[in-house]
Order: C-alpha cells, then sequence, then structure tokens
C-alpha cells in the first residue's frame, strides 16, 4: 500500500511548511518593528 508512504512524505511537507512560515511570520515582524521605528525617527 503506499498510502502510507504517501502520508509520511505529507507530513514532512507540512513540517517543512510551518517551519517556513514561522520564519518568515518572525522576519516580518522584525522588519514591521524596524519600519516602525524609522518611521517615528527613533533609530
Amino acid at each position: 500500500m503506499t498510502t502510507t508512504k504517501n502520508h509520511q512524505s505529507l507530513r514532512k511537507y507540512v513540517k517543512r511548511f510551518v517551519i517556513s512560515t514561522k520564519a518568515l511570520k518572525a522576519s516580518t515582524i522584525s522588519w514591521w518593528g524596524k519600519r516602525r521605528w524609522l518611521s517615528r525617527g527613533l533609530v
């Protein structure tokens, strides 16, 4: 049966997707924070 193999690859893909989204969110938050401080002229 190939269902278990498909399930494993799907889990791997989801894991990678979640990790990449978390990293993206963190960098976006820090980028927005920098932009906010720059616009206020505090940096």
